[in-house]
């Protein structure tokens, strides 16, 4: 399957960006099969209890807002919505991640300023 996104560099911080128009529910990329019984920076919570590293794989450069273009179903990252050529992908954490393992302070611009990213607990 060709990956749909590319990680580009923004200062300090990595990020997902679309190589081409995504249409609503189409994948984006398949989560690896490396799980682990814990959060981490850079896991991803494809089922409770279930972390996928995702250290090694473009799904780890998938950032949080508010407002999501992506989701998590299935161990795969879909778009919730149609995304654009060049278009950061986002994922919501409050919806994926029981519990963070490095909660954060959202500045993704479409909550209210200090909102403490924590996950769904």
């Amino acid at each position: 399957m060709n990956e749909l996104g590319s990680i580009h560099f923004d200062g300090f911080y990595r990020k997902l960006v679309a190589n081409q128009d995504i249409h609503q529910g189409e994948t984006i990329v398949v989560l690896p099969l490396d799980s682990q019984d814990y959060p981490d920076q850079y896991s991803i919570e494809a089922s409770p209890g279930i972390h996928i590293n995702c250290e090694q794989s473009i799904a780890g450069a998938i950032n949080h807002s508010c407002n999501p273009n992506a989701a998590v179903r299935h161990f795969r990252i879909i778009a919730w919505k149609c995304i654009k050529e060049n278009e950061e992908i986002t994922i919501d954490y409050r919806k994926t991640e029981y519990k963070m393992a490095v909660p954060f302070e959202c500045q993704c611009g479409f909550c209210e300023s200090g909102t403490v990213i924590k996950g769904m607990e």
